[in-house]
């Protein structure tokens, strides 16, 4: 029996060399013309905004690859995408013929080690996001408030829609940071109720995704509804040149890598990855056909029509982003979760 063990054990090893010999010396071409088909994995169900830009890069992608495949959409939902990342990095084919997309908040969650994180995201071929999210602070234009030092004097108060919530947690964060004085509601449903509780009264602001404010209220911003304080990443938003982002008055160090363990969700926008030791030429190609379908004028027609706007980060640019999450000190990380004990939840 023990004979037969180390046989069998032995010719697996043979066979993982061999595969990988075959790999390495298939050409792109051939590999995606044998294998004519790249399934999408997408961690939440039909219609999410995830699964969106999942089937808009997949009826484009194929016209940039070698061998010009097809892609097809699977949905995975549950457990807030960790089921889709856990089987993508230890069930799924580690050939090139499957990638995924899962929540921009898993990083940091994997990073704190949440328990049912089965991963690590620096061993992902990080392949790009087609949208970045930028987040603002907004209050009613009404109260007197302008600038932080105006936050640091007079109370405010925020709709919040749960702690593990960015609504509900960046006010927090900058009231550590900056010593201002957020009052968060936490008790509403989502954001489309802040907004109306902002309209009735009861709030009087909220930090939300720009795309999503705009969305459903763009008037706001016509008319002067609002006001918005700042947005939350390390440079200006582009469509709001003349607001400042926070990181302008954040000059400790360590508030500063803080603040970037409870943004970097933002920067990871809608990623898009294939599961671990894909081959590197087959990385490369999938990469490559990213960038040139957001690009791609046909794929931005399709982008316009559902008023989705592109705002790219490249696998390297994502890769790196892991590479800067995962030097976050340890206290720092430790000071984030005290601070925000649902954060991760």
């Amino acid at each position: 029996m023990a004979y037969f063990a180390k046989k069998s054990a032995l010719s697996a090893i043979i066979g993982v060399i061999l595969a990988a010999g075959t790999a390495q010396a298939q050409s792109i071409e051939k590999f995606y013309k044998a294998n004519n088909m790249i399934r999408i994995m997408v961690g939440f169900q039909a219609g999410d905004g995830y699964d969106t830009w999942a089937r808009l890069l997949g009826r484009h992608m194929g016209r940039h690859i070698p061998g010009a495949p097809i892609f097809v959409v699977q949905n995975m939902p549950g457990a807030g995408s960790v089921n889709v990342a856990n089987y993508l990095y230890n069930v799924a084919a580690k050939d090139g013929s499957v990638i995924g997309t899962f929540t921009r908040n898993l990083p940091s969650q994997a990073l704190v080690d949440i328990g049912t994180a089965k991963f690590d995201p620096r061993n992902f071929g990080w392949i790009g996001s087609p949208e970045i999210s930028s987040r603002i602070c907004i209050v009613n234009a009404k109260i007197p408030v302008h600038t932080i030092e105006d936050l640091q004097k007079r109370e405010v108060i925020m709709g919040g829609t749960g702690l593990g919530s960015a609504p509900s947690f960046l006010p927090l964060v900058i009231n550590e940071l900056l010593g201002t004085k957020f009052k968060v509601l936490h008790g509403y449903r989502g954001a489309g109720d802040v907004l109306l509780a902002m309209e009735q009264g009861e709030t009087e602001g909220i930090c939300q995704s720009y795309s999503s404010l705009m969305g459903s209220r763009a008037q706001w911003f016509r008319d002067g509804t609002v006001r918005v304080l700042f947005n939350t990443e390390g440079q200006r938003n582009p469509h709001l040149p003349n607001v400042p982002t926070v990181y302008e008055f954040i000059k400790d160090s360590e508030n500063r890598q803080m603040m970037n363990f409870f943004t970097s969700s933002s920067d990871f926008g809608r990623p898009f990855v294939t599961p671990p030791v894909v081959p590197a030429d087959r990385l490369q190609a999938l990469r490559n056909a990213f960038d040139a379908t957001v690009k791609d004028p046909a794929f931005l027609e399709d982008t316009g029509k559902q008023k989705l706007e592109v705002s790219v980060k490249s696998g390297a640019e994502l890769e790196e982003l892991v590479k800067d999450l995962f030097a976050t000190p340890k206290h720092v990380i430790q000071r984030a979760v005290a601070l925000v004990p649902n954060l991760l939840q």
